[in-house]
């Protein structure tokens, strides 16, 4: 397991004494999160753009589109 700061521990999550919070999530289960969050977003992505008429191809584009447009930020601190 990681944390932020490139220190390793047991545990998931240390409260500091100034009262920050830093978390601590193991290296596949944010993988596996991230793996998830892609598929969602070409799956809607390709659906919306099949919908709208687009070719096969422009519906992959669109997927590979929406999957680049994540933020992954966004998504690490819905792991927090």
């Amino acid at each position: 397991m990681k944390l932020f700061f490139g220190l390793s521990t047991d545990y998931y999550t240390i409260k500091t004494t100034c009262g920050l919070k830093m978390v601590i999530m193991d290296d596949k289960e944010l993988a596996e999160h991230i793996r998830k969050a892609c598929i969602k977003a070409a799956r809607e992505g390709f659906l919306d753009a099949s919908m709208s008429g687009l070719c096969t191809e422009g519906a992959m584009e669109a997927a590979i589109s929406a999957m680049q447009s994540l933020d992954i930020e966004q998504l690490i601190e819905i792991m927090e």
